[in-house]
């Protein structure tokens, strides 16, 4: 990208699972981003899951048009 140029959207996709024996809602975040990006949306934000249960959850974020190369970020799921 250019400088000044728009920044760029970016979905991760990940998997939750439930590893516990009992259902459980979970609220989830993201952080170490700030740095190099925003972020949009978590879809969902919160979910419930049965003891067992996986389901995929999609990160999106606006990437700065400055970034470059690799970078992390850590995504939390707190039981709600």
């Amino acid at each position: 990208n250019q400088p000044g140029s728009a920044p760029r959207r970016v979905v991760i996709k990940s998997t939750l699972k439930n590893t516990g024996t009992t259902d459980s809602t979970y609220t989830l975040s993201v952080y170490g981003n700030s740095a190099w990006s925003s972020l949009v949306s978590i879809q969902p934000e919160t979910l419930t899951l049965k003891s067992g249960e996986s389901k995929q959850v999609a990160i999106i974020l606006n990437v700065d048009a400055e970034a470059s190369g690799d970078k992390e970020l850590t995504i939390k799921a707190t039981l709600s």
